[in-house]
């Protein structure tokens, strides 16, 4: 009598369960090992390209300071170093019929608006700025020429609209415990950072800086260290 085939053989390219099972925590394990370096190699483009940016706003500060012999003013004394008239005074601005208009006509503001964004006493008028005759000595010039539309943004401060120099890496606040956001009344806006008039860590020029959200940590990307710093804290 014949006995039945314990031990029947399997078809062309048929894998035991025990196989299966290898096969698949292989995978996890090179899934493992790649995924960290994935996110370290995406760290390292995202840095490079905000140190980029820092770069472009860097040479024009110090292309404004080359015209007027010192650095744009900051706006330290109301709201830090968020809100600052940045965008006005590197783009430069026309003024006419008591309004500023930057130079590639994308923002406005009234000459009483600007005492209402910023801080009177600090920033009153803009000095990048177009002012009768069109001559060499008085005509505001633009130093961003280069700016792409995902480096600005604009917010309302006191009830005016103010634009702003931004990163174009937004701001996660949403996913901070607590939920944190630079400028408040534009959620995911992250604002370049500036100090001319006290600075920390270049007393003799600015402070410029942003900071980043990459996973669960805070770089800092600054004008003052070469490599990004991992803050403690996103809030000022």
């Amino acid at each position: 009598m014949n006995q039945p085939n314990r031990n029947p053989v399997r078809g062309p390219g048929a894998f035991t369960l025990v196989e299966l099972l290898i096969v698949i925590a292989i995978i996890g394990l090179l899934a493992a090992m790649i995924l960290p370096v994935a996110g370290t190699v995406k760290r390292g483009a995202t840095i490079k390209k905000v140190k980029a940016e820092l770069k472009q706003f860097e040479a024009g500060i110090e292309s404004y300071h080359s015209k007027y012999g010192h650095y744009p003013p900051d706006n330290l004394l109301a709201n830090g170093v968020e809100v600052n008239p940045l965008y006005y005074e590197l783009n430069g601005v026309r003024l006419t019929n008591n309004a500023y208009t930057t130079l590639d006509g994308h923002e406005q503001i009234t000459v009483p608006d600007v005492k209402t964004a910023f801080t009177p006493g600090t920033v009153e008028g803009f000095v990048n700025c177009t002012r009768g005759s069109d001559d060499d000595a008085s005509s505001a010039k633009n130093y961003l020429t280069a700016l792409k539309p995902d480096l600005s943004g604009f917010t309302m401060n006191n009830g005016v609209r103010v634009a702003l120099l931004t990163s174009s890496v937004a701001w996660p606040g949403a996913n901070l415990i607590p939920p944190y956001h630079p400028v408040p009344n534009s959620p995911g806006m992250n604002p370049l950072r500036y100090n001319s008039s006290s600075p920390k860590h270049n007393p003799k020029s600015y402070d410029l800086w942003v900071d980043i959200v990459i996973g669960n940590k805070t770089n800092r990307i600054s004008n003052w260290s070469d490599s990004p710093e991992i803050v403690s804290t996103p809030f000022p």
